[in-house]
């Protein structure tokens, strides 16, 4: 497997894996270069929705989104996240988010697997909010510190109930590397 940071702060490219037949040697790998990197991009993938399920199997307990019906019926763990030509926006591409942070505790990590990727346009962002944090004053760092944040789902419809609402602390420790991030679905 070679990694292949593509900025100072977030992500790496890895080639030499193929992600349907990784072994644990190839996962603990994998779970290193994400929490160096925090994002990883692996070109070259065929997977279907079980080899998708199978790989996410090896991070942790699969997530069933509750309200989200875009999910197999046999791979309810899989959402099929859909743009097409005529479409304005997709699903959660509307706004930056974080993933699940609704949900206490939080997811670690997400999969975006891309199966037809047009030519121009179409990108995913990422920032990393470690590299943010550590760039604010020692005093600023010191008040978020003490501070809680509500997460709330309510993308299509308000909900209050407490199941959808979740408190975390604004700024969390990378549960492995220590460093301080405002990023709650990383942590």
């Amino acid at each position: 497997m070679d990694i292949k940071p593509v900025s100072g702060v977030i992500g790496a490219e890895i080639s030499g894996i193929d992600l349907s037949q990784a072994n644990d040697e190839a996962i603990e790998g994998l779970k290193d270069a994400l929490d160096e990197h925090l994002v990883v991009k692996i070109s070259g993938q065929n997977l279907d929705r079980f080899q998708l399920s199978k790989l996410g199997a090896k991070f942790g307990l699969h997530f069933i989104h509750p309200i989200d019906p875009n999910g197999y019926d046999d791979c309810p763990e899989v959402l099929e996240l859909l743009k097409n030509p005529d479409d304005s926006v997709m699903f959660g591409g509307e706004s930056w988010h974080a993933d699940i942070t609704w949900m206490k505790p939080a997811g670690y990590l997400s999969i975006l697997h891309g199966v037809e990727i047009p030519d121009v346009g179409g990108d995913t962002s990422f920032a990393s909010t470690i590299s943010a944090f550590e760039q604010l004053s020692p005093g600023l760092q010191k008040t978020l510190r003490t501070l809680t944040a509500i997460h709330a789902y309510h993308l299509y419809e308000q909900r209050e109930e407490e199941s959808w609402l979740a408190e975390h602390p604004v700024v969390r420790k990378h549960p492995v590397t220590g460093r301080a991030t405002a990023c709650t679905h990383l942590c």
